[in-house]
């Protein structure tokens, strides 16, 4: 009996670490197809991938509502020609994941060159099967 528990405990521990890292291969390519989605200019896409409780920090002075946001992109205030992500790290923990990583760039924002280095944290729930973008914070890697 007891080999019988051990053996459904590992079977379970295994199917939870392939769930997760199907989960971790989705939400990457999920940052990937919002990163193209940036220099597309497609604003609907990127509505998409946001809750509409979305809040996100940048070096402004106070966060952004996704309404906030995605009018400042519309509008063409934000720009971005390049958009690589690397280094992504994913972390879930139930319905929420942890997504960090970094950017490299060319972008401007209100015609101002803000292209670089960045570092970024988002925090994704999964809502009816599908992971929104809840938090996001980007700060600009200074060397």
């Amino acid at each position: 009996m007891k080999s019988v528990i051990a053996a459904f405990a590992a079977a379970c521990i295994v199917s939870g670490a392939a769930l997760a890292g199907a989960a971790e291969d989705k939400l990457i390519a999920l940052g990937n197809s919002w990163a193209a989605a940036f220099v597309k200019k497609d604003a609907t896409t990127i509505s998409g991938y946001l809750a509409d409780d979305w809040v996100g920090q940048s070096e402004g002075p106070k966060p952004s509502t996704k309404a906030e946001f995605l009018s400042e992109f519309k509008s063409g205030k934000l720009v971005f020609t390049t958009l690589k992500l690397r280094d992504i790290r994913v972390r879930i923990l139930g319905n929420v994941a942890i997504v960090q990583g970094y950017d490299d760039e060319k972008s401007a924002y209100d015609k101002k060159d803000t292209s670089g280095s960045y570092s970024w944290i988002d925090v994704f729930e999964n809502r009816g099967g599908k992971w929104l973008a809840v938090a996001g914070q980007v700060t600009k890697v200074h060397k």
